[in-house]
Order: C-alpha cells, then structure tokens, then sequence
C-alpha cells in the first residue's frame, strides 16, 4: 500500500497524489483520476490559448503546462528529461544532437533520425554516459512539486526500446535476433546506467516511475516469445525489484501495441500498472481488468480515430462508457498513448472536462 506512507512523508492534502494513489491501491478514490503522460508543444499551446486566451511565448513552459493540466482536471504528469548536447547545425534548421550514452541523432522539427549508435561494436564497456545525471528533471521535478499536487511519473527506459534507441530500430532487431549474448552483455550496463536516472528522479520527489518498453505492434510482439524470455522479462524484474528497494514506489509498464500474449509474464515481474492498452490493437481493457484485478490500468482512449477524427460526443460517450465498464476497477483514465498535435482541442475538452462521470471506483 503506496497512499498511507507516501502521503505522510509528502505531507496530507495533496488531492490529486491522493487519488491517482488510491487508485492504485484499489482504496476507493473520491474519483477515477484522468490525466496524459505529455502534451505535445503543438496543441498545448492551442489549449493554452482556449483556456486564457494568452499565448505561450508569454509564459515560461512549466507555468504554462500547469496552466493546461489544472483547466483540464488532470491529477497526474510525466517528467522525461534525456540528456542531450546540440553539436552542430545545418542551414536547413536541422540539430545534431548528443545523447546521454554518446549516440548522435539528427532532429527536424519532430523527425529524430540516428547517426551514429552508441556503441559499434556492441561492447559494454564502451558504454558510458557522456552527460551527467546530476541535473536531471532538477527544475521541472521541483517546480511542480513546490506549485501543485500533480502525481509525477517518471520515465525511463526499458531494455528493448532503451536497445533500439542506442543502435537503430532495424540493426537493434537483427542484432537481438542473431547476437542475442553480446545484446544481452550491453542491455545490462545500459539497464544499470537507467537506473541511475531512475534514482535522480526519485531523489528529486517523483511518486512513480514509468519504464516505457515497445514489446508489440498492432498485430502481436515484436519479438518472438525466447528472445523476450532472455531480454525483456528478466530485466523487468530486475528494474521493479531495484526500484522498490531504492523507495517504494508504483512502477507502471508501457507499450503500445497487441501485448495480450506477453500480460502473463510482465505482470509477474511485479509492476503495479500498465500503461498504453491500446484499444485498435486488440487490448480489451474490460477484459483485461476482470482477469488481473490487482493491476492498476491506464489508457485505452484510441488515437487512431476517436481522439484526431471522432466527434465530441463520440469522444464523450467512449469517456463514459469507460467510466460505467471500470467502476470497481484500479482504472487511470487517459489516452493510450499521449495527447498529440493531432487532437482537436474539442476533443480534448470533451475527453477531460465532459459532466455527469461516474464517481468512484
């Protein structure tokens, strides 16, 4: 039970901790919380707009997403802060950044495309981060924590997706496939130096960590099942396990995609929820809440359609039915993934400030 000793150290009163807590817990929140991981700059800036009419070069960015998240009733956020250095740029407006493990990646606007991996050759050693972790999230953490009694996530990466950032998406899966051993060599050191990150936010005032790992696509894994046993599982457990012991906080996994055949096992590597549960990839969230009652679930509004092209009352009548279908479950209602440029602000408005929800759970 989370609630009770982490409320009490970060002192009573905090309503919107206490309820995404109690919902985790199963202990009867005063309602189901609501809330996105993150919002992108593009329609933060439109919400900003609706909801004061000032726009967003008028606001430092942190004010300004308290500004949005506290108009549309969220009780949660997540803090992502990776290291990175801009080395150079181009005529064209292009970045080339340095990332935390030495990677170097190209940016455009929202494209990322990899230049050179972090490590070549597949050598753990060689694996060191360039950027300290000293400073991570320092301002963003405290600054919430001192002006709102937002829940705070924090992100980390997990080992498939972590793998796939520092070597490319297609040489990360032939090198899981054909040298399993020596990604496996790697993963570790990655995975200890994640943790590390994991500890910063931590110590800075997060209530939770969110280890985000794309084991599926739409149609099932991405992996086959002997490949995810060697590395996806066992660090799971590793992670939730070190992360517990450091403090005992939620841990909650994320992928998007059909996961249905991997539930079993990332259940049993200890995590308190999963985020994502995407609806147009077959994740039956009713179902799924019936069969595992003790797991906290977040997500399941659809980004495919319902949230960038559905109507507001379809979106409204999605919003509820969730709520009528979840009652009695440990249930965070958000999108499955985030809330993207993509959304029209009514549909935002309709999914987070719609009336007459069901209260409790």
């Amino acid at each position: 039970m989370y609630c009770r000793k982490l409320l009490l150290e970060k002192g009573i009163g905090n309503e919107k901790k206490n309820r995404v807590f109690r919902a985790i817990n199963g202990t009867n929140p005063d309602k189901i919380p609501r809330g996105d991981l993150s919002i992108e700059q593009g329609l933060l800036n439109d919400l900003l707009i609706h909801a004061t009419g000032i726009k967003s070069e008028d606001l430092d960015s942190f004010k300004k997403e308290s500004i949005v998240r506290n108009y549309l009733q969220m009780d949660l956020m997540m803090v992502h802060d990776y290291p990175v250095k801009i080395i150079d740029t181009y005529p064209d407006g292009s970045l080339l950044h340095r990332g935390w493990y030495g990677e170097e990646f190209l940016v455009k606007g929202s494209s990322t495309k990899l230049i050179k991996p972090a490590v070549e050759d597949l050598d753990p050693d060689l694996l060191c981060p360039e950027i300290s972790a000293d400073n991570l999230a320092n301002n963003k953490i405290k600054w919430f924590e001192k002006n709102s009694d937002m829940f705070i996530f924090a992100h980390t990466m997990g080992p498939i997706s972590g793998f796939q950032w520092l070597q490319g998406f297609e040489s990360a899966m032939m090198d899981a496939l054909l040298k399993t051993r020596e990604v496996l060599g790697l993963t570790e050191r990655m995975i200890e130096l994640e943790l590390t990150r994991t500890k910063a936010y931590l110590d800075l005032g997060a209530d939770a960590v969110l280890i985000a790992d794309d084991i599926g696509i739409n149609t099932g894994l991405l992996y086959p099942p002997k490949i995810l046993d060697l590395l996806a599982y066992p660090f799971y457990k590793t992670m939730v396990e070190k992360i517990k012991a450091y403090k005992n906080v939620p841990v909650f996994f994320h992928s998007d995609g059909n996961i249905n055949e991997a539930l079993e096992s990332i259940i049993s590597c200890g995590f308190d929820g999963i985020q994502s549960l995407q609806p147009s990839a077959g994740m039956d969230i009713v179902a799924i809440s019936r069969k595992y009652p003790d797991i906290c679930l977040m997500g399941n509004l659809d980004l495919n359609y319902l949230m960038p092209f559905g109507s507001p009352e379809e979106v409204r009548d999605e919003v509820q039915n969730l709520m009528n279908c979840l009652t009695d479950a440990r249930f965070i209602l958000s999108t499955c993934n985030t809330l993207t440029d993509s959304i029209p602000v009514e549909n935002v408005l309709a999914m987070y400030l719609e009336k007459g929800e069901v209260s409790g759970i």
